[in-house]
């Protein structure tokens, strides 16, 4: 979605938003929002999965007793290293579709198709040139490590990340606010 998503429950799915999303329970899912994730009705809770903000996750509850593996990637732009990964997979997929082509008997249904196919690939490479060049125009200093995770109860298993950086939690944290402060992962 180009907009924000309301949601009351999210199992199993890959959700991408380019504004906000809120929902009142999130499990195993994959999300990437170019805003806030806001999970503070209802249940309130993230169960596995992994979860990419670029401004915030405000969250109930986080992980699990049984420690299951949540992922919470904050900073960056989200949805636009989703958009690159997506064309990335479409680019080797024709390339690999080309090479199968080049490999049949020539005929002027080949010619045609790999004409055809040649024009997608030059559109993919584009693409993905697009892409990777906006990535690097979204580097400023700070950009990547923005971003916060607010929550009332995380469960150890929980991982935090900004960037290159990441937090293992390995014990339960009542009321907390982790965030990015001078290059290091802090935990309040």
């Amino acid at each position: 979605s180009h907009r924000s998503i309301f949601s009351k429950y999210i199992e199993n799915a890959t959700i991408y938003a380019r504004e906000n999303l809120q929902t009142d329970c999130i499990i195993n899912g994959s999300i990437y929002c170019d805003g806030e994730v806001r999970v503070r009705s209802g249940r309130g809770c993230i169960m596995g999965g992994r979860i990419w903000a670029a401004k915030m996750v405000n969250v109930q509850t986080i992980g699990s007793l049984s420690e299951v593996r949540t992922s919470i990637a904050l900073g960056g732009l989200p949805c636009t290293n989703f958009e690159l990964e997506l064309a990335k997979r479409e680019l080797k997929d024709l390339e690999i579709e080309k090479e199968k082509l080049e490999c049949m008997l020539d005929s002027p249904v080949k010619t045609s198709i790999l004409a055809k196919l040649g024009m997608k690939l030059s559109a993919a490479e584009l693409k993905v040139e697009q892409l990777e060049e906006d990535l690097l125009g979204s580097d400023e200093p700070g950009k990547k490590n923005e971003g916060r995770l607010e929550c009332s109860t995380a469960h150890p298993g929980t991982e935090i990340s900004f960037g290159e950086e990441t937090l293992r939690l390995r014990q339960e944290n009542q009321q907390c606010i982790v965030k990015m402060v001078n290059g290091e992962i802090i935990v309040m």
